[in-house]
């Protein structure tokens, strides 16, 4: 009977098992009724706009990495454009990510402690991930892919093969074109190997280390820039990605608050983080893998640094923690196992009780309402208003971020910027395309406005209102969903 269950109960099968339950909080899911969050939303309305042949930055703007675009892509040609196929992609995602930093862990805990620190960052991920598709969560199985060869190194063999160092670079670049700043795992281990190296005076490894990475993210960037290229958007692709992100990332706008019920693990995990660092520095001199532990202390704050940049402090931001938040909580569980003379594994099992009840509670409580009606309900009504005062080639344009409405409604905006908030407060070139594409003869036959737009400055408001005004008439009809209220407005006929 133990040889019967053993294979069932192996470690993969349980990580397998709670990745396959917190995807069923995913708007991809099998017979969900939920939405894509709003990121999702933009995600997919641009993998489909490319998908018949529009042109990434240059015919319908985004500002992600082309990677996020591909993997978008990929998932909807799995099952002829439905979701599901972008679910199955993340699902493949997570266990790579889960299979991985477990191996990672098992250089250091045995494989209790490990399961128990890994299902922790996968609950976790859960609550802060907002259903999912986000550039953070596609980043995480190239993370840990890069998290294991420098564990590889430091605790095992102080050197890399030329398999290592290809899959080193190759992660980096697939995950430097999903957003710039979800690098900080190379960067930081990087620093500390070359300090390392330059240590031990291995300056030929140094050298032949430097050119293979060199030459191996040189070849797995080639084909972005040479479909730039071939497309004719390389000025297009030079400017959505690196100039308009640094300028996104350097103006500040009012920060959202990390105080709140929600977000309640960010602090815990904050604390745990904190009290972690701090034992490593005063206890560093008995510490094994000095290296690796001083790299995973430059990863939280490079990561942190990261999460602090130009806009909000949006909870998903804090994804990037998950490969190196492994660390502290499976030193926690360590310790009951350590330290307690009876009964360790109760303390220890208690302990993943008292910091996963709440994050249970809240995934589950997601799930749900990820199978629940009431979003699709409004969308469906929508739907029917805009079948009403539209036909099927009719181009419509919703002015604030919800891209849900062109994926549920079946119609493509009539703007290359399918969403305009906040990215028109941060380029003034982006406000006078948007507004010279308005007074067109050929103006969308709709515009619904969202809450969204009510956060725009007034000045942009006001040319927008004077157009709005000039063009259109607002339909009397009720377009709420929960609290949020849409306005319809239907142009006006000659």
């Amino acid at each position: 009977m133990k040889k019967i269950f053993s294979p069932l109960l192996s470690p993969y099968t349980i990580l397998f098992i709670v990745c396959f339950f917190s995807l069923f909080k995913n708007p991809g899911a099998p017979f969900s009724h939920g939405m894509p969050w709003i990121d999702s939303s933009v995600f997919i309305y641009t993998a489909k706009r490319m998908i018949a042949g529009q042109l990434v930055y240059k015919e319908v703007f985004d500002h992600k990495g082309l990677t996020l675009y591909l993997l978008n892509i990929a998932g909807l040609k799995i099952f002829n454009g439905k979701w599901l196929g972008i679910w199955v992609l993340q699902l493949l995602c997570y266990f790579v990510t889960t299979a991985f930093l477990y191996k990672t862990l098992r250089f250091f805990y045995n494989k209790k402690i490990s399961i128990l620190a890994i299902t922790t960052v996968l609950l976790y991920h859960g609550i802060i991930s907002f259903g999912g598709n986000l550039t953070e969560t596609w980043a995480l199985p190239f993370t840990s892919i890069a998290l294991y060869i420098f564990a590889q190194y430091f605790v095992i063999q102080k050197k890399f093969s030329v398999v290592q160092l290809f899959l080193l670079s190759a992660t980096f670049i697939l995950t430097l074109f999903l957003r710039l700043n979800l690098i900080s795992i190379w960067g930081a281990f990087g620093i500390v190997v070359i300090f390392d190296l330059m240590k031990s005076k291995r300056w030929k490894e140094l050298f032949v280390y430097a050119l293979y990475i060199l030459i191996f993210c040189l070849l797995t960037a080639m084909p972005y820039f040479l479909y730039a290229y071939i497309k004719g958007i390389f000025g297009d692709f030079l400017y959505g990605y690196f100039t308009f992100n640094l300028m996104y990332l350097s103006k500040v706008v009012e920060k959202g608050s990390l105080f709140t019920m929600r977000n309640l693990p960010l602090i815990y995990f904050g604390i745990i983080i904190l009290l972690s660092m701090i034992y490593s520095i005063l206890h560093f001199d008995g510490i094994r893998y000095k290296e690796f532990v001083l790299a995973t202390g430059i990863s939280f704050f490079v990561i942190a640094v990261s999460c602090s940049m130009g806009m909000n402090f949006y909870p998903h931001y804090f994804i990037q923690f998950i490969p190196v938040l492994i660390f502290p909580l499976a030193a926690c569980f360590s310790f009951f196992v350590e330290n307690l003379p009876k009964r360790k594994w109760i303390f220890a099992v208690s302990f993943w009780l008292i910091i996963n009840i709440y994050l249970i509670g809240i995934n589950v409580k997601d799930i749900q309402r990820n199978y629940s009606k009431a979003d699709k309900t409004f969308y469906a009504q929508l739907d029917a208003i805009v079948s009403q005062y539209t036909a099927s080639d009719d181009k419509i344009l919703e002015m604030g971020n919800n891209c849900n409405i062109y994926l549920f409604t079946n119609r493509e905006s009539s703007s290359k910027y399918p969403y305009i908030y906040p990215i028109i407060e941060k380029d003034k070139r982006i406000e006078e395309y948007y507004l010279a594409e308005m007074e067109k003869s050929s103006r969308p036959q709709l515009i619904i406005t969202d809450y969204l737009y009510e956060l725009l400055s007034n000045n942009i408001k006001s040319r927008i209102n004077e157009i709005l005004q000039e063009n259109y008439e607002k339909i009397d009809v009720n377009t709420k969903n929960g609290e949020i209220y849409y306005s319809i407005w239907k142009l006006k006929s000659n």
